[in-house]
């Protein structure tokens, strides 16, 4: 079999397995903040320029997409779906072009590539509908990454960058991930002058002045918090979720770590303890050349903590920045498995198997996560029949781990109930957001997800152990 064969019978299966991964969420219901944020898309770019979207935050190139989509697909998910997927696949694809263009990484490029794919701390950003600003901003970064390196078209470069930065502010971080790119790699470094980076800069000097300057937006819903402390959570949590680590196994460790030992599958996938293993091996392997190794791992590892680095900063831990983080870790991970093999004396047949079947483990545990999704999605739809048409103003408690962490936003829970038009003038709220608001009206419903399901209770129910808070769960 001839080299390019063999390449593209890889691809083949590796889109295919990626699809397979993804098959769930292609036939999921919308979960939390999705349908809020269509209703509210406006297709207009005047009023994209000239207003937050989502509340607080500067997206407009978000916003125009969803609301072109929103007027093509209406409130039929399954389209949204397959835009989510064909964007983390051109993603996908611009990763291996982008690492393939470096020598050093090469041997490794399509093996980075498909653990990127695959890897399962991206189905927020692909499985939910409302992810697409984070997934456009990283497709189009890698993008612009990949036009700067090749230097074939610096107007396409240009305007990748201009529309990237309008769907995600961590698209401010390509420049800096540029650079990086450019040091590890000498021929991009000599050819690297400040004329080529002027546009870039240009563009996004802009951004921040219209942002900041003339909108006087700040953060959006994200607050600053200089602390080692917060740098030092953040860090482990985003480590925790790129080594294979849930969002539910991180509430666990932070919220209830008495009860590890009873979800300890959950805390520890089995992904999670393979990509360990991997990295504790590679480590004692080479202990003896660590410094020499720490050279060639410049830009994964610097790639990560660039990707991250908004993270370090912010209380709050948005998931969905470590869609561009995830690169970066992929292409380590590659790497240290490449590097374990390499020496070895093992037959080159049983690599292949072994590769196999490390990409199909991924390939389930992202499965079992976009089913999550699925679920989550199911329960919303659901709502319009579950609860009764004679409530006008709902409480809805999720009193568990699991109903906190994959179901629940007011906002579009109650926005749906109205769409589906048997709830025209319902007030739906979570437990916090009631007690915060101080209504001096009676909810005269209460609702909670108990079993898989959402039932209705009365009031005298016992208080909920976990409710959701304004950003994480509280007690």
């Amino acid at each position: 079999m001839n080299p390019w064969t063999a390449s593209h019978n890889r691809a083949c299966a590796l889109f295919l397995l990626c699809c397979i991964s993804y098959l769930p969420a292609l036939s999921s219901f919308y979960v939390k903040d999705d349908i809020a944020l269509l209703t509210s898309a406006n297709f207009s770019i005047k009023n994209a320029l000239w207003h937050s979207w989502p509340g607080g935050f500067f997206r407009p190139s978000s916003e125009l997409l969803l609301s072109v989509q929103y007027s093509i697909f209406g409130l039929s998910p399954i389209p949204y779906h397959i835009v989510s997927l064909a964007a983390h696949i051109g993603t996908c694809f611009f990763v291996h072009r982008l690492f393939n263009l470096l020598p050093k990484y090469r041997s490794s490029s399509f093996l980075a590539t498909a653990i990127f794919a695959l890897h399962p701390l991206n189905t927020e950003s692909v499985s939910w509908i409302s992810g697409q600003m984070s997934l456009f901003a990283a497709l189009l970064a890698v993008a612009t990454l990949y036009l700067l390196c090749t230097r074939k078209s610096p107007a396409a470069s240009t305007l990748t960058c201009t529309i990237g930065l309008g769907f995600y502010e961590n698209f401010l971080l390509v420049p800096v991930l540029w650079i990086t790119i450019s040091a590890t790699y000498r021929p991009l470094l000599n050819s690297l002058r400040p004329l080529s980076l002027l546009p870039i800069v240009m563009i996004s000097g802009i951004y921040a002045y219209w942002r900041f300057s003339i909108l006087g937006l700040g953060g959006g819903y994200y607050n600053v918090d200089l602390s080692i402390k917060t740098s030092a959570i953040n860090g482990l949590y985003y480590l925790y979720l790129l080594m294979g680590g849930s969002a539910i196994g991180g509430r666990i460790i932070h919220y209830a770590p008495d009860t590890i030992h009873l979800n300890f599958l959950t805390v520890f996938p089995p992904l999670l303890l393979a990509n360990l293993a991997i990295f504790l091996a590679f480590i004692q392997r080479k202990k003896n050349k660590l410094m020499q190794l720490s050279i060639g791992y410049m830009l994964p590892i610097l790639w990560v903590a660039i990707a991250l680095m908004t993270a370090f900063i912010l209380p709050e831990r948005p998931r969905r920045l470590g869609y561009l983080a995830a690169p970066g870790f992929a292409l380590a991970l590659a790497m240290a498995i490449w590097s374990i093999l390499g020496s070895t004396r093992i037959q080159p047949a049983i690599i292949r198997v072994a590769i196999a079947a490390y990409l199909i483990s991924s390939s389930y545990t992202l499965f079992d996560r976009n089913s999550d999704w699925k679920k989550a999605g199911q329960l919303e739809e659901s709502l319009s029949s579950t609860i009764s048409p004679d409530c006008q103003t709902v409480v809805v408690d999720m009193p568990n781990l699991l109903g906190d962490a994959l179901i629940f936003n007011s906002i579009s829970t109650a926005q749906w109930l109205r769409i589906d038009g048997q709830h025209t003038e319902l007030a739906v709220y979570a437990p916090f957001e009631w007690e915060r608001d101080q209504h001096a009206a009676t909810p005269d419903c209460y609702y909670r997800y108990s079993n898989s399901q959402i039932i209705k209770v009365s009031v005298s129910n016992s208080p909920s152990r976990f409710t959701r808070g304004a950003n994480w769960a509280t007690h």
